[in-house]
């Protein structure tokens, strides 16, 4: 559906229809900025009004891009359409297939007839005739950004790099999911694209001929895959040098949407540049099947694995741990998972995701052994930690709730840790009786357990 051209995007001040698209992400830049689109797509498809609101979470933050809003936007774009905080909110869009008259039903029905702009594609959430997928919807919202002077810089400067049509961009997110808390979230493992898979995915373009560009945070890991696989990083192609993260980001956002494929995990970024380019990412799973990045990923590191950065080496293992689960022994699971804990001993998800495997098998003694050398040697360092992993949510629901039942299953059977741990979820979920219940018996079991002790006084 092609928008009329002489439709403006309407402030939410100078609607005259009732309702307004709100934008208020408070996560990463890309993630703002999609939200930010699809808002003024949606104001301008329903004919009302737009506003946005603009957080300071994550400003600073090491890996992230957030600048103050008036360092980011020009003065008459933050004027027209920028709310304050309280306004800054609504239930998020969502649904198959909506029509126009289904997503004006959701506004008006809304509270204080507002809702918040969704982060993913309108195309997975708009009837098809009216999505902006067979349109330059997105790219004509992203036109009508106002930016700040020295963001417009980094924009245009973008836009003069030659030859970006003839290559393949893979973009290398790494930030909080390789290093930091994310890579103990297990639904976050898709989300980045670890070092084995980066070289398949050189390796399938060049042998088509097409040469590979690597954009991403991790200089030492980008400067490593091109010297051994010869792709191009942004100062081969002679890019400038920006004084913020806000301007690099937004340079980066641009030359992807300048190229002729975009591969990449899951990424705010790439998925911004590919609605201002009008196409898709694509995933790694459009080149490879599980078993071929698993396969090769083991092997790798078995070559390679010493001389990679070790949270590197950790997050590729639990990779092809966790997408080759279903076919891998229960000696393969602990060999991968035992390799990826030794690279960081930090990550309390590797030892309990090893343990939990057993206790699957029915291998209950096995599972304790494994689980009550971990949780002993984690009384060392304090609690919190462990546990803030083992009961971590993702939209409401246990990242770890697939294993409880294992857990259940072995407490039932008289195993401590497993009764330990399964008291946890239980006092998260508010089931104070049981949890109560459950430590003590667990103590009265293995009484010189440290551990037990410790989680009995929690």
């Amino acid at each position: 559906m092609r928008l009329p051209e002489d439709q403006s995007y309407l402030s939410w001040r100078d609607s005259t229809e009732t309702g307004t698209i709100v934008a208020c992400r408070t996560d990463g830049l890309g993630e703002r900025l999609n939200a930010i689109l699809n808002g003024l797509y949606l104001s301008r498809l329903l004919g009302v009004g737009f506003a946005f609101g603009w957080s300071t979470r994550l400003q600073g933050v090491s890996g992230h891009s957030i600048a103050l809003v008036e360092e980011f936007f020009s003065k008459d774009f933050i004027t027209k359409y920028m709310v304050e905080p309280a306004m800054a909110n609504g239930p998020e869009l969502a649904g198959k297939g909506l029509s126009i008259a289904a997503v004006r039903d959701i506004l008006n029905k809304s509270p204080h007839r507002r809702i918040a702009a969704p982060r993913l594609a309108l195309d997975d959430i708009l009837a098809k005739e009216i999505g902006p997928g067979s349109a330059r919807g997105l790219a004509d919202a992203f036109a009508a950004i106002g930016f700040d002077a020295s963001i417009t810089e980094a924009i245009d400067a973008a836009r003069q790099i030659p030859g970006l049509s003839e290559l393949v961009v893979l973009h290398l997110r790494s930030g909080d999911v390789f290093y930091g808390n994310y890579r103990k979230w297990v639904h976050y493992t898709y989300k980045g694209v670890t070092l084995p898979v980066a070289k398949m995915v050189i390796r399938h373009y060049r042998a088509q001929g097409k040469e590979v560009l690597l954009i991403g945070q991790d200089t030492k890991v980008i400067n490593y895959l091109c010297e051994a696989e010869g792709a191009h990083t942004l100062v081969s192609l002679g890019a400038p040098i920006f004084s913020t993260s806000a301007q690099a980001a937004m340079f980066d956002i641009i030359l992807m949407s300048q190229c002729n494929d975009i591969v990449a995990g899951s990424s705010g970024f790439a998925k911004l540049a590919s609605w201002i380019k009008g196409t898709t990412v694509k995933k790694t799973t459009d080149l490879f099947n599980h078993k071929e990045m698993t396969d090769f990923s083991l092997e790798d590191l078995e070559a390679n694995g010493d001389s990679y950065d070790r949270l590197q080496a950790a997050f590729a293992y639990w990779f092809a741990y966790y997408y080759g689960r279903q076919s891998k022994s229960l000696a393969a699971v602990d060999r991968i998972l035992t390799a990826a804990y030794r690279y960081d001993p930090d990550n309390q998800l590797y030892p309990l995701i090893q343990g939990f495997a057993h206790y699957a098998q029915s291998r209950f003694a096995q599972g304790e052994a494994i689980l009550g050398s971990f949780l002993e040697r984690e009384c060392e360092h304090g609690l919190d930690d462990l546990f803030a992993v083992l009961t971590a949510k993702t939209t409401g629901a246990y990242n770890l709730a697939p294993h409880i039942p294992y857990l259940e299953t072995a407490a039932i059977n008289d195993f401590p840790y497993a009764m330990s741990l399964l008291a946890r979820f239980k006092e998260d979920a508010g089931d104070e009786l049981c949890a109560r219940l459950l430590k003590m018996r667990a103590l009265d079991l293995s009484p010189r357990s440290e551990f037990l002790r410790m989680a009995a006084l929690r």
